[in-house]
């Protein structure tokens, strides 16, 4: 049961650095756009409300299918997990709520930091 738990874990922090690293990412590629919204009048909280908008509805749409996706792989890999069970609501709460806040934090630094450049400054840089 150890084994189970350290494999989990260890899934469950490259899937975080995953997520951080592709959503950090797709945001300081959207920075010439975030630019260009500043330029145009936008304050910078709304830029960052739009960011973390966007990357909710994503993040939400794809905890929604890993858990589909969990359930069924759960069932063929049930006569391998022992004192567990594969439909166990805490778990796949816990690690919903996991990733939804390591996107939340991936979308939110880089979009903050964003919104705080000087927009000719961004469009400069392009």
């Amino acid at each position: 049961m150890g084994v189970s738990w350290a494999l989990g874990l260890l899934g469950l922090v490259l899937a975080v650095i995953g997520i951080f690293g592709v959503i950090s990412y797709l945001v300081q590629e959207r920075r010439r756009e975030i630019g260009i919204r500043l330029a145009l009048g936008a304050r910078g909280s709304q830029v960052v409300r739009l960011v973390l908008g966007q990357t909710r509805l994503a993040t939400l749409g794809g905890l929604a299918i890993g858990f589909v996706l969990s359930l069924g792989t759960g069932q063929l890999l049930r006569a391998c997990l022992f004192g567990t069970s594969p439909l166990d609501p805490v778990a796949h709460g816990a690690v919903a709520l996991i990733l939804f806040l390591a996107a939340m934090v991936a979308a939110f630094i880089p979009a903050g930091r964003a919104a705080r450049t000087k927009p000719a400054d961004t469009l400069r840089c392009e």
